[in-house]
């Protein structure tokens, strides 16, 4: 079913997904990928999703980017980085970088 298939040239259906999509077998639909949000549809129709600007890069089930800041860190919107909390510092950074 269009958009997110077409056939190819030898008769085989294959995913078509937009731009920052990936396929979802379970849906039959193109999701974003990790970490972007959607921002509307191409000309073909396709869902189509935008990496969310650093450091707002979780995408909540409502579609937005928020913030994600380490433990004791608070973000900075002078800066749009996260920045210790009064009283913290620095020690080092998680998993996350």
């Amino acid at each position: 079913p269009t958009p997110y298939h077409v056939l190819t040239a030898d008769n085989r259906c294959v995913w078509s997904c937009g731009q920052g999509t990936q396929p979802d077998t379970t849906t039959n639909e193109c999701v974003c990928q990790d970490g972007y949000y959607e921002t509307g549809t191409d000309q073909f129709g396709r869902r189509v999703c935008t990496i969310c600007p650093k450091p707002y890069h979780v995408v909540t089930s409502d579609n937005r980017c928020v913030w994600s800041c380490g433990q004791g860190t608070q973000p900075d919107t002078t800066t749009n980085e996260c920045v210790c909390q009064d009283g913290y510092y620095e020690t080092g950074t998680d998993q996350f970088g």
